[in-house]
């Protein structure tokens, strides 16, 4: 990074990976990644509604090898994540992620009827339906209907 991060400010420690910010500049990443190219733009729909286009290959490619790559535990957990995060860090291995786009993000037709608590857990936990997992999540995310769903899926 151009400015050093000192350790001891809240500010930016967090966001620092010391084995990169040492051997690249911050603006040497940022030219690079302007010149990435993950998705086609040739191949965007007209009627394109997702804000991550240009990323779904990554992030799906992402979501199957961290399947994969998982022994997997019988406890899941779905929790939240923000930038800029002061909160306490867990320990545990990334099965599968989502990101917000916002209120008018599409959604599977299944799951279009549920609040949005319901659905980011509905989602994340799919894969692993009817495998007698214990899902764990907050008040944020809990419903009646969604405990019931969960129930019917042997989750």
């Amino acid at each position: 990074m151009d400015v050093p991060v000192d350790p001891e400010s809240e500010d930016e420690y967090d966001l620092n990976v010391p084995a990169i910010s040492e051997v690249m500049k911050r603006n040497r990443y940022v030219k690079i990644l302007s010149h990435i190219h993950i998705n086609n733009n040739d191949n965007i729909p007209q009627d394109n509604k997702d804000k991550l286009f240009k990323l779904r290959p990554m992030i799906d490619s992402l979501n199957q090898m961290f399947r994969e790559s998982s022994s997997g535990t019988r406890e899941l957990s779905v929790d939240e994540s923000m930038i800029k995060f002061k909160g306490r860090n867990q320990n545990g291995y990334i099965m599968k992620f989502s990101v917000y786009q916002g209120k008018n993000e599409t959604l599977e037709n299944q799951f279009e009827n549920t609040n949005l608590g319901e659905r980011i857990v509905l989602q994340l936990t799919k894969p692993f339906w009817n495998e007698s997992r214990l899902v764990f999540f907050d008040n944020y995310f809990t419903t009646i209907p969604l405990l019931e769903k969960l129930r019917t899926q042997q989750t």
